[in-house]
């Protein structure tokens, strides 16, 4: 199933708790070869068409997208405001923010940038009872609360659909 906006991902949800139905968030699926088999799978749910970027700050090095933003999409965003999308992905033409985070993918900048989840400022997630929840914000310096977002990143959509995330974006002349 491919909801197209927050409505229609609440109804599949509850749809899919009322008929207690098995399923499995995705992006695009370029990662569910890696994932490891359910016990019972009824549903793949799609967050593919939720792809909207929400914003873009070049001066604060952030910028905000819906799960389902392609990276190779919001990597030449970055880039026209004169920053790098961190990490870097050599497969980025299908991978999603959303998938990206879930799965905790490391890109190749990774010894030099550090891990992809020191990168996540913040994130909204939709539970499995329809809910959403946001942990972190927009600024990079942000001590409010716990950082629920960096539990979200690797747990392969466990925990709560990925909604829109915050990613914190690189100036490419800063070595870090």
């Amino acid at each position: 199933l491919t909801p197209s906006n927050e409505r229609e991902l609440r109804e599949v949800l509850r749809c899919v708790a009322r008929d207690d139905l098995a399923a499995l968030p995705v992006g695009s699926a370029t990662k569910l070869p890696f994932a490891d088999a359910p016990a019972r799978l009824d549903v793949l749910i799609s967050t593919h068409a939720m792809r909207q970027v929400i914003a873009f700050e070049p001066g604060d090095g952030t910028l905000t997208a819906q799960a389902g933003a392609r990276l190779s999409a919001l990597a030449e965003l970055a880039q026209s405001g004169g920053r790098d999308l961190v990490p870097r992905y050599a497969e980025s033409t299908q991978a999603t923010l959303g998938g990206a985070i879930a799965t905790g993918e490391m890109g190749s900048d990774r010894l030099r940038r550090g891990a992809l989840r020191e990168h996540v400022l913040g994130l909204r997630v939709m539970l499995s009872d329809g809910t959403t929840s946001r942990s972190g914000g927009r600024l990079v310096k942000n001590v409010a609360g716990y950082d629920l977002h960096r539990l979200h990143t690797g747990a392969w959509g466990g925990l709560g659909l990925i909604l829109e995330a915050i990613s914190l974006t690189k100036n490419p002349s800063l070595q870090q």
